[in-house]
């Protein structure tokens, strides 16, 4: 689902080390050092552009991908599966050779302090940003014109996958022209994985059908959902364009 970095025309996918483009302005890197796998995301211009939906989402989707290669192997060894993690979590600090466990993040407090002295509790909540729904102004009158004849961007697809329950994916997929069989496969292909199922389901009417904000729009109003998810999506991307 994201593209691979080039570089003077060779791919950035090496032994222990792959760079993927997730839009214009973010870039993934993926380490295999030793028992570490190293996610970094990259802003072009500066991390503090870094958009906290996209790096937590990034990291569920590594998140789920671990678990079921985890879960794969155990079932090839007739080992049972438990809820547990089959790894543990660390955060960085800006000089990226110390880590900090999540244990120490997770407690009420507003600093937690790597060796450096740096709080690394501003990393770590980039990394796990909930996605809060910016609310609507009761007298908000949805999407303009101009936005309602726009493609959605795939950040944009991400953001307003992780803001619908899988169900209404799925009737808004088929009212939009998705065949069954496809809905089908993609969850076929990432069975267990719901926000790669719904972001994925959005990807494909986009480069199937084309799909504009206006036919979401319309169709959403059709099953009587509330259009404001739409208008959250373009917020937030405005918000990042005047930045």
């Amino acid at each position: 689902m994201w593209t691979l970095k080039e570089y003077q025309g060779r791919k950035l996918m090496f032994s222990g080390f792959v760079g993927l483009s997730f839009d214009k302005e973010h870039d993934i890197v993926v380490c295999v050092e030793g028992n570490k796998i190293l996610l970094y995301l990259v802003h072009k211009r500066s991390k503090g552009l870094i958009i906290p939906d996209i790096a937590t989402s990034v990291r569920d989707c590594l998140f789920v991908t671990l678990e079921r290669i985890s879960e794969f192997y155990q079932s090839t060894i007739h080992c049972k599966a438990n809820n547990k993690l089959p790894f543990h979590t660390e955060y960085s600090c800006s000089k990226l050779n110390c880590f900090t466990p999540e244990e120490n993040m997770v407690v009420d407090t507003e600093e937690c302090l790597c060796e450096h002295g740096e709080n690394i509790k501003h990393n770590w909540r980039v990394w796990n940003q909930k996605l809060e729904q910016m609310q609507c102004d009761p007298s908000c009158p949805g999407l303009s014109e101009y936005s309602l004849d726009q493609i959605q961007s795939n950040p944009e697809l991400l953001l307003l996958s992780g803001n619908c329950e899988e169900d209404l994916i799925h009737e808004l997929a088929l009212r939009l022209g998705m065949e069954e069989i496809d809905w089908r496969n993609i969850c076929k292909n990432y069975t267990g994985n719901t926000e790669m199922v719904k972001f994925l389901t959005l990807i494909h009417l986009k480069e199937n059908y084309s799909i504009c904000f206006g036919d979401l729009d319309k169709s959403l109003q059709e099953m009587k959902i509330t259009t404001h998810n739409l208008c959250m999506v373009r917020r937030r991307k405005q918000v990042k364009s005047s930045e």
